[in-house]
């Protein structure tokens, strides 16, 4: 969260040795610590729906978006003049539709009767094979022909959502007037859906990064410091696949789906 951010920098060349030889850009960022006084703040941000514009895709009604997101931060003494804390956290919640516009099997397609056994494979289909008829409940029907009288064109408003909560602790230490230490800890809790498609097909995917670092700077003389930091990375991502129910049908590790490209008209 920006609550918790004092300073950054980005070096985008030329790094010095403590970056050693790692490519693309260096972010730093100091996080901020407390004091002698008590200080902090809140903060809310929104979007809303009822506030936008229908976009080109959405038909009739705008798509769907309600967006919070907000938190606070609070720091200050434990102790005066040698211990002190910063605290700061930040929750994010958005849910939304998006309008999915895709090619579906038509009217007609649907309308075809079983295949007898034996039937060979057909160029312009007459008949439908009847192993494969439980799948067309996995795609929606469509509302707009197409110049293909093989497929429908459908629009479709699918959700989507995210959750993310995150936190950030630190206390600053001051041992004496040449030695100083500070802990800090900060964690990410994210959770979300992604549509992928107008079937209904969705991703779930959960991700937690975290880190911890402990420091202690030294001043031995006005020219030489020293600076100790100990740190710990530790992100876990998972990531789940959902499938569009059909009766009778298990889609779990399957994929479905029209190829090729077919014009409204």
């Amino acid at each position: 969260s920006m609550e918790n951010v004092q300073e950054f920098r980005v070096d985008s060349n030329n790094y010095p040795a403590e970056f050693g030889s790692g490519t693309g850009g260096q972010i730093s960022i100091i996080t901020k610590s407390g004091g002698n006084a008590f200080h902090g703040g809140l903060f809310e941000y929104i979007r809303n729906d009822a506030l936008d514009a229908r976009n080109f895709f959405d038909g009739a009604s705008a798509s769907i978006l309600r967006l919070n997101q907000f938190g606070g931060s609070v720091g200050g003494p434990i102790k005066k003049d040698k211990l002190f804390f910063f605290a700061g956290f930040e929750t994010l919640k958005q849910r939304t539709t998006s309008p999915f516009i895709e090619s579906t099997p038509s009217a007609m397609v649907r309308a075809l009767p079983d295949c007898p056994p034996g039937t060979p494979q057909q160029s312009s289909p007459t008949c439908m094979n009847p192993a494969i008829r439980p799948l067309l409940k996995a795609f929606p029907v469509g509302q707009t022909p197409s110049i293909n009288p093989l497929f429908d064109i459908v629009n479709v408003q699918e959700p989507g959502s995210v959750d993310e909560y995150s936190g950030n602790l630190r206390f600053d230490y001051i041992i004496n007037s040449k030695n100083k230490m500070y802990v800090r800890y900060n964690r990410d809790d994210g959770y979300g859906l992604v549509t992928a498609n107008s079937t209904g097909s969705s991703i779930n995917y959960y991700a937690v990064p975290q880190n911890a670092v402990v420091a202690l700077t030294q001043t031995f003389k006005p020219t030489l410091l020293n600076e100790i930091k100990v740190g710990l990375n530790a992100p876990k991502t998972r990531v789940f696949a959902n499938a569009p129910t059909v009766p009778g049908v298990d889609l779990s590790g399957v994929t479905v789906s029209l190829s090729g490209v077919v014009s409204l008209g």
